[in-house]
């Protein structure tokens, strides 16, 4: 139940009092620091005044310097893991990013090799549309020959000549 703004001035005398070596004191504001009441929890700084409560001789306060000793202890394993899971999940983004890396690149190449086919679908196409045109050329091309053989045919016929003459052609 501790207010801050209510207990101050005890706090403040706590305080004072663990400075000036009081057993008391100092092992109330070592519970103080263990439990972070009224002051910003510091398990170190609890310990050093339970080292001077021993020092002072005034109570048995092994079982408290054991069970901070252990707080540490523990508090130092969790920022061991903690850094381990951070490094865990650096190593596991970095991995992460290189395979969107390896993604991109993929596609890019797929990109590429898309477009390459479908350039090559399209000169095929447009190689097909060419010989295509030719073929109706040659044939049209034919068609109009045999058709002015046909003309000069008639036009022998008409004059009485074998073939018809140059000029006499359309």
């Amino acid at each position: 139940g501790y207010k801050p703004a209510t207990h101050k001035t005890w706090l403040d005398s706590v305080i004072k009092e663990a400075g000036a070596y009081n057993a008391d004191s100092t092992y109330l504001l070592a519970q103080l620091y263990s439990q972070g009441i009224g002051v910003k929890k510091d398990l170190n700084k609890s310990l050093e005044l339970y080292d001077q409560v021993a020092i002072l001789g005034s109570a048995d306060v092994e079982k408290e310097i054991t069970e901070v000793q252990a707080q540490i202890a523990q508090a130092r394993k969790d920022k061991v893991l903690e850094r381990k899971r951070q490094q865990q999940a650096q190593v596991r983004l970095q991995q992460q990013q290189k395979l969107q890396a390896e993604q991109e690149k993929l596609r890019a190449e797929q990109d590429k090799l898309s477009a390459e086919a479908e350039k090559a679908k399209q000169a095929e196409a447009n190689k097909l549309a060419l010989e295509e045109k030719r073929r109706r050329y040659e044939a049209v091309m034919l068609k109009i020959k045999q058709e002015q053989q046909l003309i000069d045919e008639q036009q022998a016929a008409a004059t009485g000549k074998e073939v018809a003459a140059i000029d006499d052609e359309i």
